[in-house]
């Protein structure tokens, strides 16, 4: 076994994809100030965007197989991710 280094919050130290993950929320928060400011979008089509982004942020920035209990099974972590994802997908599909 390999021994992971953890925080104090019992995460794993963050990778690249999660950095891109907090990059990718702060230019999010932009996008939603400037369309709840302005009104560029339709609700509906905001409504969704938002969902959707937030699902791809949450899975970048705290992803399952890095957490320190799944951490030794990564595999557990990222189908539980998959699994998420996936319906979010379905929902989409199915009330959009």
């Amino acid at each position: 076994m390999t021994e992971t280094a953890t925080n104090q919050n019992g995460w794993v130290a963050k990778s690249g994809v999660e950095k891109l993950g907090y990059v990718l929320a702060g230019v999010f928060s932009l996008i939603i100030i400037t369309v709840i400011a302005f009104f560029v979008l339709d609700e509906a089509n905001a409504r969704f965007g938002t969902i959707a982004l937030s699902v791809v942020i949450v899975v970048l920035t705290r992803p399952a197989a890095r957490f320190a209990p799944l951490a030794q099974k990564p595999t557990l972590g990222w189908l539980f991710d998959l699994t998420i994802v996936a319906a979010f997908l379905f929902s989409a599909w199915w009330f959009y």
